[in-house]
């Protein structure tokens, strides 16, 4: 991939909190997943290349606004990422309102399934700049690669959001200025059965994460997707992919 001229040698900081509700309840995909997103980015696996961001994984459950506030300050990210599922449109709509309150100069990108399966119609209800379908671990990469610590203001850049638009799945929003899709907009990407195998437990981001929130229940991912196609769910995108338990 050719990086935008202006990319500076400091890596970007990419923020994924897990979305809970006001009331603690998680909403969305348990933190594991975006355990899996931080160690692409890191670099942790061969299949997809060497560390392109420092990533940080942080959990809402039991936080109010202030706290939310002092994480996102403490870490000030150059993009915040977030899952979207079809019941956690409107919740992700307000974090995205206070994410972008909070640092407005701080992209953010959102994905998971509801994207996924809604595409374009839910990136511009959430409001995120970005939307990614598909898998996150092929497409994040490039995307961070991309957009590096530019900013929203470098999302306006014709280079910037031509490079994007190139990305298969990727999807433009910028500020609700308007959607814009780029040709491959409507691809998927997917890991194929042996690619997911090579995807290995994200051991050191896992341990990040429960050195700061010891209390929370450990997950793991056995398999990604549904032997099923139902037309209304994007779980069988890609098939039904497994590992080995050994694995």
């Amino acid at each position: 991939m050719v990086l935008f001229k202006g990319w500076r040698n400091e890596l970007p900081r990419v923020w994924l909190p897990q979305i809970v509700s006001e009331e603690g309840r998680l909403e969305n995909s348990t933190p594991i997943t975006l355990l899996y997103l931080a160690a692409a980015l890191e670099g942790e696996w061969q299949k997809f290349g060497p560390k392109v961001a420092h990533a940080q994984v942080d959990d809402f459950t039991g936080l109010g606004e202030s706290d939310i506030r002092g994480l996102m300050a403490a870490f000030s990210p150059h993009l915040t990422g977030i899952s979207v599922y079809e019941g956690t449109a409107e919740l992700a709509r307000k974090r995205i309102q206070l994410f972008m309150k909070i640092m407005p100069g701080c992209p953010v990108i959102s994905g998971g399934i509801g994207i996924t399966m809604f595409g374009e119609g839910l990136v511009e209800y959430t409001g995120a700049d970005i939307g990614f379908r598909g898998d996150g671990e092929l497409v994040l990469r490039d995307v961070v690669s991309i957009i590096g610590t530019h900013g929203v203001e470098g999302l306006r850049n014709p280079d910037i959001q031509k490079q994007l638009l190139e990305l298969p799945g990727v999807i433009l929003n910028i500020r609700g200025e308007g959607v814009a899709k780029g040709v491959r907009s409507n691809e998927i990407p997917v890991l194929p059965k042996g690619a997911v195998e090579q995807i290995h437990f994200p051991v050191s981001q896992l341990e990040t994460f429960y050195n700061r929130y010891p209390d929370r229940p450990v997950a793991l991912m056995g398999s990604r997707g549904c032997p099923k196609r139902c037309s209304f769910c994007a779980l069988g995108v890609g098939g039904y992919r497994s590992r080995a338990p050994s694995q």
